[in-house]
């Protein structure tokens, strides 16, 4: 007996080796053997299923793991049994496993994980942020955590739960910490919490009109509690808040800052315990670029203050007088600033030294970049120029991250996103040739280079602002796979290699004639590449064409000025139409995005037939919507249509549209290759 468990442990051993080198047929084959001298032993068993989940043998791996559960139940046990239950689709049945391991070992992180993608996928998402917010409080360096909760977040309604309030909020401060999220995706919950906390504090500030003074006696507590709320300060500084209370609110506690900025005296602890919040503030403007309103009489009193700070009868540069003045205007603009912050940034505290960075190092960093830019080509088309002249004045669009993600193969990315359809798709490389034509400020380009580690990225775009800001957040990341290049789609042939992905998102339709722009990208196209693309829907846009119109009607410019002004008219406006607008659209808050929304130079938009007329006279093969950036759509689609497994009829696309007019409110997002080609299994 000695002897037959000396050779099954060597067997086992070896294949534990072999495990850990991936070799999963030689690891199988081990375990196998080792079984068969030493039936159902459960650490035996438990490897093997271990080995079966790896190779995708989901059925076989839930076999093993129920007999390992139930001759000794661990954490481990079960929550592997809920993987391989998950891995089958079996989503409900796999949540009792994970709460046996839950149960076994309440602070088991990788198990409260799994049942948060357990329960997101069965919709249940309230439960589901609480299990992701819970693994990220448990394991606070795991970035995989920290995405799934942000991600979760993003979808999640704004009604908390008050007994989670406490763990959510801190995930998302362990979020908001890190660099690891795409930080927008917190502020549905972030804003969430700080209602919940300071609803009453805020009804306060609104009544006593934002007198610093007059809240200061009425509320001193909560006045300090508010100003160094970490959760508030964090949101200001990292998330472009799109939400028109929120606005309302922190456009009067801006004007408050300024009227505290400038009284003749005021004490001086109520200075030190507005500074943080002004500075932090401040890079909250700047985020969304200014397109808060300002009255003409609020505006006179800037100046005033401004030159009150120029002159030096306001003292030396303190953190209220930058921050308040940031809150209104780059202070990259003002040389005097500029010298001041070049001197001083080194040895600033923590939030002067962000404001600084944001408000000022960081955009002459990107003037420079854009001095020495590699070009494609000399730009000559007139609707190119006029197209590069509005993002030159309004780079598009400004984001501080992108979440951190595992490396990918390629062709894994785009069976994800083109799923359920999986046809017979064949890399041509592990290090694939990949162009982002039209890249804007580089946030595309940067997510692919994040995934595909050995990929070589090639990003063009006609704005050179855009694309400083793009080279600047390249070197930040440390993306060296990423090369930047000026030019237009027009002149690609000017690079003479060809590509084995190309991703064109929402630059087509800028184009005088997007079927040019498209005939240019197929010339770059490996015949066995593929193709994604973005194309504004006819009919999802059909109330912003409404209003471009209005829009146009009242005269008011593309400038920082007339769209302070077009929000404030819409705002007037009745009609449900234009409130679905200002809560829908996370582009109306920020004078980049309202222009490009409602101010674009130039703009096409397609019907799905139109799509389809396409493709066909294009001869390339609709491979299916992109599931990462709109999953709603394919839930519609699959209960309207169950029928259609990989759905691809695009004439079922397009009755679904017209049953859901706003169904591609952001884009028409789908993926496409030449049809001449025959896929290799």
């Amino acid at each position: 007996m000695s002897d037959v468990m000396d050779r099954a442990r060597g067997l086992f051993t070896s294949g534990l080796a072999r495990h850990v080198e991936k070799d999963h047929a030689g690891a199988e084959e081990l375990y196998r053997q080792a079984l068969a001298l030493m039936p159902g032993r459960p650490s035996i068993l438990f490897n093997l299923g271990r080995v079966l989940l790896d190779l995708g043998r989901m059925e076989e791996a839930e076999d093993l793991f129920r007999q390992v559960v139930e001759q000794a139940p661990d954490h481990e046990g079960c929550f592997n049994l809920g993987l391989s239950l998950a891995g089958q689709g079996r989503f409900a049945d796999a949540l009792p496993a994970y709460e046996q391991a839950l149960a076994l070992t309440p602070g088991f992180a990788p198990a409260q994980a799994a049942r948060g993608w357990a329960l997101e996928q069965l919709n249940r998402l309230q439960e589901a942020l609480a299990g992701h917010a819970r693994s990220v409080e448990l394991d606070a360096d795991n970035a995989e955590y920290q995405v799934s909760f942000s991600r979760c977040a993003a979808q999640a309604c704004s009604d908390l739960d008050p007994a989670m309030a406490a763990t959510l909020e801190t995930a998302a401060l362990i979020c908001l910490k890190g660099d690891n999220i795409d930080y927008q995706q917190l502020q549905g919950i972030c804003l969430a919490l700080l209602d919940r906390r300071f609803r009453r504090f805020r009804g306060q500030m609104e009544a006593l009109d934002f007198d610093w003074e007059k809240i200061a006696q009425a509320a001193p507590q909560e006045l300090r509690a508010f100003c160094g709320d970490w959760l508030l300060l964090g949101s200001l500084e990292k998330i472009a808040l799109s939400d028109f209370s929120s606005e309302a609110f922190f456009t009067g506690l801006r004007r408050g800052l300024l009227d505290l900025a400038l009284a003749d005296a005021r004490e001086p602890g109520l200075e030190a315990l507005a500074a943080n919040l002004a500075s932090l503030l401040a890079c909250q403007c700047f985020l969304n670029e200014y397109v808060w309103d300002q009255g003409e009489e609020e505006t006179a009193r800037v100046y005033q203050y401004l030159a009150r700070v120029e002159g030096g009868s306001a003292g030396d540069n303190s953190d209220l007088q930058l921050g308040v003045l940031g809150c209104y205007m780059p202070l990259y603009q003002h040389a005097g600033f500029t010298r001041w912050a070049r001197d001083n940034l080194a040895q600033a505290g923590p939030v002067r030294r962000r404001l600084l960075q944001m408000l000022v190092a960081e955009p002459l960093a990107e003037a420079a970049l854009a001095q020495d830019l590699p070009e494609l080509a000399a730009i000559k088309d007139q609707t190119s120029l006029a197209v590069k002249a509005q993002y030159e004045e309004n780079p598009y669009p400004r984001w501080l991250s992108i979440p951190r993600a595992a490396p990918l193969p390629y062709i894994e990315h785009v069976l994800r996103d083109i799923a359920p359809n999986r046809p017979p798709l064949a890399p041509v490389t592990d290090t694939p040739n990949i162009l982002i034509a039209g890249c804007g400020t580089g946030r595309h380009a940067l997510s692919y280079a994040r995934v595909f580690a050995g990929a070589r990225i090639t990003a063009i775009d006609l704005s050179s602002a855009s694309l400083a800001y793009a080279v600047r957040k390249a070197q930040e990341l440390g993306a060296r796979n990423v090369r930047f290049l000026r030019g237009d789609i027009l002149d690609l042939d000017a690079l003479d290699e060809k590509f084995d992905v190309i991703s064109s998102v929402g630059v087509l339709h800028h184009m005088a004639d997007p079927e040019a722009g498209l005939r240019a990208l197929l010339r770059r196209l490996r015949p066995d590449g593929y193709l994604m693309l973005g194309l504004y829907s006819e009919l999802a846009r059909r109330d912003i064409v409404a209003m471009r119109g209005e829009i146009e009607a009242q005269g008011l410019p593309a400038t920082p000025e007339g769209i302070r002004a077009c929000r404030a008219w819409m705002r007037r406006q009745p009609g449900a139409e234009y409130t679905r607008l200002m809560q829908e659209a996370t582009d109306f808050y920020s004078t980049s995005m309202v222009r490009d929304l409602l101010f674009h130079v130039q703009e096409r938009r397609y019907t799905v037939p139109q799509l389809q007329d396409m493709l066909a006279r294009h001869q390339l093969e609709f491979l299916g919507m992109a599931s990462n950036h709109q999953p709603r759509i394919k839930a519609l689609y699959r209960q309207s249509f169950p029928e259609d497994a990989a759905m691809l009829d695009l004439e079922h696309w397009d009755a679904l549209e017209m049953e859901h007019p706003h169904l591609f409110r952001g884009m028409l997002q789908f993926w496409v290759r030449p049809t001449s080609v025959e896929t290799r299994s």
